[in-house]
């Protein structure tokens, strides 16, 4: 298995339903998401623009609470922005219907990311970076836990010395025909 961390780019929407508390269809596999990213399982990257945006949504709350929630949102992820080069290119970019969309991508393109984590994927049809929902993306960390377990009990399991493996072995048949005989410490059928 690689050990490589996943590299996601969290779009706009879904680091909103994170900072605000919002409840939404998504609001528990966001959670987990940025409980990753803060235990540094999975690499986070915001988009230098989203700041600006949840700024703005987060208008309604208190001064000294919206500057805590940005504050604590950006120790989370870390804020990424494109180069004039890739700017330029996303404002030639005709088939993205929302240009906002495309920074997404084009800020996730040079973070290096594997993914563009969202709620609405159908808006990222035609980015370079594939994006997914908050559930795919907990689907995957959960697959990569399962395998990166497997691969743990194969290596414990291939590090036993062959002595010990048959004594395992032995000492399971002799337990499952219920004929337990003791001789030098091991069990014996």
């Amino acid at each position: 298995m690689n050990d490589k961390h996943y590299r996601v780019l969290v779009d706009a929407n879904v680091a909103y339903t994170y900072v605000s508390g919002r409840e939404d269809l998504f609001a528990e596999p966001v959670n987990q998401i940025m409980k990753l990213c803060a235990s540094g399982k999975i690499d986070g990257f915001l988009a230098f623009h989203s700041v600006s945006i949840i700024w703005y949504l987060l208008r309604k709350a208190r001064e000294d609470q919206r500057r805590r929630m940005m504050m604590e949102l950006c120790e989370l992820l870390t804020v990424k922005g494109a180069s004039h080069d890739e700017i330029i290119q996303a404002i030639q970019k005709e088939e993205f219907k929302d240009f906002e969309d495309c920074l997404q991508d084009k800020c996730a393109k040079e973070a290096g990311c594997d993914f563009i984590v969202t709620v609405n994927v159908k808006d990222f049809a035609h980015s370079e970076v594939p994006a997914i929902t908050p559930d795919q993306m907990m689907e995957r960390m959960n697959a990569k836990a399962m395998t990166a377990n497997e691969t743990q009990i194969q290596k414990a399991s291939s590090e036993v010395a062959p002595a010990e493996k048959k004594q395992i072995f032995i000492g399971q048949i002799s337990n499952s025909h219920g004929a337990d005989h003791e001789q030098d410490g091991a069990k014996q059928v």
